[in-house]
């Protein structure tokens, strides 16, 4: 259901739950919903363990949400692809993004 997802993701208390979240939704939603929900993770600079080939590496939340909305795969897993935020804005499916 999307709105556990979503609750998921606005978990402030649990990296690992939020990110855990920010997966599913990319790996379900919408194409709107995926950027609407996952860009404001960007603000998240909270230290994660993710394990790889070579063992587990440190990264950052935002780097990981990097990943999710513009890698092709992660955790050896091939996404849906979903259009770049701009062609969403120019089709107004969302606002244009402004930088701090």
């Amino acid at each position: 259901d999307k709105e556990i997802v979503v609750e998921f993701i606005k978990s402030e208390e649990y990296k690992y739950l939020r990110l855990l979240g920010a997966f599913y939704m990319r790996l379900v939603g919408k194409p709107e919903d995926v950027y609407q929900y996952l860009e404001p993770l960007y603000n998240d600079w909270r230290k994660v363990r993710k394990l790889g080939a070579a063992g587990y590496s440190l990264m950052h939340v935002d780097e990981v949400i990097e990943e999710l909305l513009n890698a092709e795969r992660f955790c050896e897993l091939i996404f849906p692809r979903i259009p770049k935020r701009v062609v969403l804005e120019e089709l107004e499916l969302l606002p244009v993004r402004k930088s701090a």
